[in-house]
C-alpha cells in the first residue's frame, strides 16, 4: 500500500467514531427536504450542499486530537499528506453524492408506487411526479462541486499554513 492509501486510511479510521453522526445528519436533511418538498429530487441538491460541509470534520478532528503532531512522526512528506487529505473529502462528497442518488431513486420509486395506487382508485393526479429531473440533478450536482472546490481551497490555505 502506498503512503498515500495510508494516510487515508488512517484519516477515515480517525473520522471513524464521527460516521454515526454524519450518516444520522444526512438522514435527516433527506428526510426533512423529501417531506417539505413536492420534488423528490429536490433532495439531491440539499445533500450536495450538505457534503460540502464535511470538509471540516478532518480538519476539526485534526484540532481537537493534535493529529498534527501524529502527522509529524510518520514517514510520510507534506505532500502526500495534503493530497491524502484530498483524496479523503472526496471519498467522503462520494458517499454523499451516492446516498443523493440513493434517496432519490428510493423517494421516485415510491412516489411512482403511491400515484399508480391513486390513479387505480380513478384519481389522476395533477402533475407529474418528476417533470424534468435532469436539469435538477445537474444544477444540485453543479453546487455540490463548486462548495466543494471551494471548501477545499480555503481549507488547503489554512493548513499550508500550519507547520507540522
Amino acid at each position: 500500500m502506498t503512503h498515500l492509501a495510508q494516510f487515508v486510511r488512517l484519516d477515515l479510521m480517525a473520522m471513524r467514531p464521527y460516521l454515526k453522526s454524519m450518516v444520522v445528519m444526512v438522514a435527516i436533511v433527506a428526510v426533512a427536504v423529501a417531506a417539505t418538498s413536492r420534488e423528490p429530487l429536490a433532495v439531491f441538491p440539499a445533500l450536495m450542499v450538505m457534503g460540502a460541509m464535511f470538509p471540516s470534520y478532518p480538519f476539526s478532528l485534526d484540532e481537537r486530537a493534535h493529529l498534527d503532531a501524529l502527522y509529524a512522526t510518520l514517514p510520510v512528506s507534506r505532500t502526500v499528506v495534503v493530497l491524502g487529505r484530498y483524496v479523503t473529502l472526496l471519498i467522503m462528497f462520494a458517499g454523499v453524492v451516492l446516498a443523493g442518488l440513493v434517496t432519490v431513486a428510493v423517494l421516485v420509486l415510491v412516489g411512482s408506487g403511491i400515484a399508480a395506487l391513486v390513479h387505480l382508485g380513478g384519481w389522476t393526479p395533477p402533475e407529474s411526479f418528476v417533470d424534468h429531473p435532469a436539469p435538477l440533478c445537474a444544477a444540485g450536482g453543479t453546487v455540490g462541486v463548486l462548495a466543494l472546490a471551494v471548501s477545499i481551497t480555503i481549507s488547503r490555505r489554512v493548513y499550508a499554513v500550519r507547520t507540522l
